[in-house]
Parts: structure tokens; C-alpha cells; sequence
């Protein structure tokens, strides 16, 4: 794993070796697990180097949160990490602004983060709103076919999908389902994730 990137010191503070990074969800366990594994995944030297920092709060107090956070240190990269399924089209027409004001990269699953988990299993498999079963609810169907058990406050989450699929696997296929689509509006996509994108940023994947 390369490392060559440092982000610029504060008088005062050590800045961790391979950099802070920040993460803003509105969802709950699910990407509070997931991300706290993909941390404890990485080589030891990394782990005692680096910075994960997670929060969770309502899209509608992102901004307030994402400034009193940034306000104590200087962050490598912040991210907002949001899934279609929770939020309205009218917040999702304002949560670029918001990024865009706060120097945050969006991270957009739809219609959810078990969309994400899916692409480790090599599937190709898209979900449509119905009057009997929401998209995000056929999403989560289809993954228990490959995880049994799946359950969405497991804290192993992030090591069981990278020991029964692959996340190589799973960067490729998302990312060329999501070439293409940064100009189109949120709540305008549809079966599509850019989750490989903070992952090559942590892992330092070209």
C-alpha cells in the first residue's frame, strides 16, 4: 500500500502520518460498522497512523456539524455518506450546495448502502419502487441471498463481505456502473454507488 500523501500541519498538533479523515452519514449502525472495519482492515503501521472519524446526524444539520467538527482539525478529505432511501428529493437537490460550501465529496448510494454490498458478490441485479416492496427493501432481499444471515447492525459487516466476496471485485463493477453520472442531480440516480471512491481514497488504490 503507497503512501506519499501528508496533509499540512497546525502549529501545535500532530497530524497522524497517513492523514484524518472525516465521515458524515445520516445513516446508523450499518455505515458506523462498516467503516469502523474497514479501518481495523488496514495494515497495523496504517491503523496507528491514520484518522477515521465518523458522525452521524439528520441531513438537515449536516452543515452546522460539518463546521463545528472541521473547526478542531484540519481533515484530509470529509465526506458525506448518504443513501437515496432516507432522504427526500428536496434535500437531496440541496446536500451538493452544502458539500460544495464545506469542501466535502459526496458518497451516494442508491437506493442504499446494501447496494454497495451487493458488487462484492459480482451482481448486476437493479431494483425498481413498487406498491408491494421499496427498492431499498428488494436490495437488502437479494443480498440475503449471498449473506445469509445479513443483519444491519452486525459489527463484522465490513469482514464478512471481504471474506465471502471481494472488494476488488466490487470497486470495479461500481465504478463503471457510476461513470457517467457525477453531473446528474441525486435523487435523479438510480442503482448506482460511488462507495469505491472512499475506499481507494483510505486504502490509497490508484
Amino acid at each position: 500500500m503507497g503512501r506519499n500523501k501528508q496533509p499540512a500541519r497546525r502549529t501545535g498538533t500532530r497530524e497522524p502520518k497517513y492523514g484524518r479523515y472525516l465521515i458524515f452519514t445520516n445513516g446508523e449502525k450499518t455505515e458506523v460498522n462498516y467503516f469502523n472495519g474497514l479501518r481495523k482492515s488496514l495494515p497495523i503501521e496504517v491503523q496507528d497512523n491514520i484518522q477515521i472519524s465518523i458522525y452521524t446526524c439528520k441531513l438537515d444539520n449536516f452543515e452546522n456539524e460539518i463546521q463545528r467538527v472541521k473547526s478542531k482539525y484540519q481533515y484530509s478529505k470529509t465526506y458525506i455518506v448518504l443513501d437515496k432511501d432516507r432522504e427526500s428529493q428536496y434535500t437531496l437537490k440541496n446536500i451538493k450546495s452544502i458539500a460544495k460550501r464545506n469542501d466535502c465529496t459526496i458518497i451516494f448510494s442508491a437506493p442504499c448502502i446494501e447496494y454497495w454490498f451487493l458488487k462484492h458478490f459480482n451482481t448486476t441485479v437493479t431494483f425498481i419502487d413498487s406498491d408491494s416492496l421499496p427498492a431499498s427493501q428488494q436490495c437488502i432481499k437479494e443480498l440475503g441471498k449471498y449473506l445469509k444471515n445479513y443483519n444491519k447492525v452486525d459489527i463484522n459487516i465490513y469482514n464478512i463481505l471481504n471474506s465471502i466476496g471481494n472488494e476488488t471485485t466490487a470497486i470495479n463493477l461500481a465504478e463503471k456502473e457510476y461513470k457517467g453520472l457525477k453531473s446528474k442531480n441525486l435523487y435523479e440516480i438510480k442503482n448506482a454507488t460511488n462507495m469505491f471512491a472512499i475506499i481507494k481514497d483510505i486504502k490509497n488504490i490508484p
